[in-house]
């Protein structure tokens, strides 16, 4: 029999709950703290015992929205991958997800909660074969980068390793940098105009991106990568930002000059020079946070992670698909009307 207590977000013990060897950053109490101020969630911690003794915790997030109470661990537009389960036990799926059917239920009785779904890095999509449970794929994308230099270049498919090489023969070089204002600046300039080239606008701020870069800064400067591009005439051609929490290394984003891009395929350079920076600390993956088709030219692994749901009418899991339809759809009239 499993026993759930919400702990307040201000009276965690601190060492218990970040006494697991495979902690990921986005149950941290940092992170909660960023999408508590940044994103208007409402952290959720629950305390986990069974038969009495304590196995784990439960990190997630509450949020109202169109006046629907929903559970998030985590929720699409959060800029978080993953959350749910820390357990002592922490190879033991069958108990995981046994784990979250309960939960559901109590989180249902206790908060009033209509709908959640939780993302837990250790639950893949053939954890579920014998569970009847709602969910959605959730592919992730992971690059090995536990070697030398060169190994790195020669995981890539050929035409990738062709491109990185050229880059430095046409002169480019990057930087490492630690102007946050700056860097946010340039960066958001050309995710601006990324996000034009499709008819849309960025889902997120620019203060949002400085934000979560000062909160990583606050955990440890050194887990904190950002760099810039620059053509042979000294013109910032490319940026990326990406930060790190245990083994892994997580990116966030990358922006490219269009124009350049055709001379220096300096988007893919950028790849191979965050991957070099993250092996020589140690770091033993780089995750790619997201599928797009470009990113399979860097031969990662495709992990068949999945978005678990539990609502307590069925139409709320339609409406939640049906509401992030409508974003995009406002997202891009929104940039048409911005044009008139």
């Amino acid at each position: 029999m499993y026993e759930f207590e919400i702990i307040d977000f201000q009276d965690v013990n601190i060492s218990e709950f970040n006494g697991f060897p495979n902690k990921l950053l986005f149950t941290t109490i940092p992170w909660l703290e960023f999408l508590k101020v940044n994103k208007g969630v409402d952290p959720l911690i629950v305390r986990i015992k069974f038969n009495k003794k304590y196995i784990g915790y439960f990190t997630a997030g509450i949020k109202n929205m169109f006046g629907i109470k929903i559970v998030g661990a985590p929720f699409r537009g959060w800029v978080t991958p993953f959350m749910g389960l820390d357990l002592l036990d922490d190879n033991d799926n069958e108990l995981r997800i046994s784990i979250l059917k309960e939960l559901w239920q109590f989180l249902k009785n206790t908060t009033s909660a209509m709908y959640m779904e939780v993302i837990d890095y250790n639950i893949l999509q053939k954890d579920l074969a014998n569970h009847n449970v709602k969910w959605i794929l959730s592919q992730d994308l992971e690059c090995e980068i536990s070697n030398n230099e060169e190994d790195i270049i020669q995981s890539f498919k050929k035409s990738c390793r062709n491109l990185v090489r050229q880059f430095p023969r046409k002169g480019g070089i990057v930087k490492q940098v630690f102007n946050v204002k700056s860097f946010c600046s340039i960066y958001y300039q050309q995710l601006v105009e990324t996000f034009a080239c499709q008819g849309l606008r960025p889902s997120y701020s620019q203060q949002l991106l400085e934000n979560l870069i000062y909160k990583m800064n606050s955990i440890s400067e050194s887990n904190v990568l950002l760099l810039e591009a620059f053509d042979n005439n000294n013109n910032c051609i490319a940026t990326h930002f990406s930060f790190s929490y245990g083994d892994i290394a997580y990116n966030f984003g990358d922006t490219t000059d269009k124009k350049a891009q055709k001379h220096y395929n300096q988007g893919t350079y950028m790849y191979y020079a965050a991957m070099k920076y993250w092996m020589a600390k140690d770091i033993k993956l780089f995750d790619l946070m997201g599928v797009r088709k470009y990113k399979y030219r860097f031969n990662p692994k495709i992990i068949n992670h999945v978005r678990i749901c539990f609502a307590k009418f069925d139409v709320l899991i339609i409406l939640r698909d049906l509401a992030q339809k409508v974003y995009w759809l406002i997202n891009s009239l929104s940039y048409k009307i911005g044009k008139l």
